[in-house]
């Protein structure tokens, strides 16, 4: 399982704080769309958290470059 996978599990588990600062803490990478008030973190297995408001989700490949 990747580490995306693995914090998105531990949020949708309802560990949410424990999710988004796991998220920012271990992500090797961070994508910040400021018109859209996104981010997207990327990880040292080249898998990706996209966050927007409440939304948090795995990061579609496009979103990542």
């Amino acid at each position: 399982m990747t580490q995306a996978k693995n914090y998105l599990e531990l949020f949708n588990g309802g560990h949410k704080k424990q999710a988004h600062e796991l998220t920012e803490n271990l992500s090797i990478s961070k994508l910040q769309d400021w018109k859209n008030e996104s981010t997207v973190f990327i990880f040292d297995d080249e898998s990706a958290i996209f966050t927007s408001g409440s939304e948090f989700r795995l990061a579609k490949k496009a979103e990542t470059k």
